[in-house]
């Protein structure tokens, strides 16, 4: 499985047109201000700057230029420690960043950062890591939950911060500790993993499973409130979450060439990556 989907150069869409939507883009790399080549998280924020994930740290472009935000390891007050792999705000407008490392931390409106280190995830590389390489447990998903902070990862669950207090959630099953994303919706917490889609009860601390029980890879908003959409490897599901259940999205792709990862739904479009075969 790929650690993350690699970019090679980071893109900017513009749509031109009304009914037959043409599609312009924009190339930036390293020749025009982007610090890195390979970016891993793009982040639109609230105030409308643009931050791009990379092994570097972390870029924000305003349209014009790139400002980069890098780690260094004397100052306590710049960008944590790794290649970035994921980014979101909170309700406050801090800027949240998880890295491959392991490391978090969020950069405040004063232009410094905080940085975290999670114990949950301390003890575990110490545990080794249940066995699995040094890579596993990146950070995959941030998501902002009222005051709380809620955090993926690739191999160790779940975490969610809340003023400071970390609880860190994980399941029996190690496949189900391999989150790639997380959907908050009507304050229950889902998770996309390799052992299906499970929503945490909070109340036990325990996976619940739900009606999809194949690997799941992602999601996203539908056209109707009480649904969303979730992706897994070789199918799309509508998925009712006030019935828990869910229902196949007829797609006229044969399964051989399905590998289905993140999805978007745009301009009532269902935009879905498909990795080594395109969208």
């Amino acid at each position: 499985m790929n650690k993350f989907l690699p970019f090679i150069t980071i893109l900017l869409l513009t749509f031109i047109g009304a009914q037959n939507t043409s599609y312009k883009f924009d190339y930036y790399d390293i020749s025009n201000g982007l610090s890195q080549n390979r970016a891993q998280a793009v982040y639109q924020a609230e105030n409308g700057y643009i931050y791009v994930g990379s092994q570097g740290g972390l870029d924000r472009f305003d349209g014009y230029d790139f400002k980069y935000y890098s780690h260094n390891p004397i100052d306590s007050t710049s960008i944590p420690f790794g290649w970035v792999s994921a980014i979101n705000e909170d309700f406050n407008g801090n800027l949240w960043i998880g890295t491959t490392q392991q490391n978090i931390g969020y950069l405040s409106g004063d232009g410094n950062w905080t940085r975290i280190k999670l114990k949950g995830m301390e003890s575990w590389a110490k545990n080794g890591r249940d066995g699995r390489s040094f890579w596993w447990g990146f950070i995959s998903d941030i998501k902002s939950f009222g005051d709380k902070i809620v955090i993926s990862s690739n191999g160790n669950g779940l975490f969610v911060l809340n003023n400071g207090i970390e609880k860190h959630y994980t399941s029996s099953n190690k496949e189900e500790n391999v989150i790639s994303e997380i959907k908050i919706v009507n304050n229950r917490i889902f998770m996309a993993t390799r052992g299906g889609m499970f929503e945490l009860n909070t109340n036990d601390g325990k996976f619940k499973k739900t009606a999809i029980s194949t690997p799941v890879y992602g999601f996203s908003k539908a056209a109707d409130t009480n649904k969303f959409y979730v992706s897994g490897d070789k199918n799309i599901f509508i998925y009712d979450f006030k019935n828990n259940s869910s229902t196949d999205v007829n797609i006229n792709t044969s399964k051989v060439d399905r590998s289905f990862r993140r999805i978007s739904l745009h301009n009532n479009k269902l935009w879905i990556l498909n990795e080594s075969y395109g969208i």
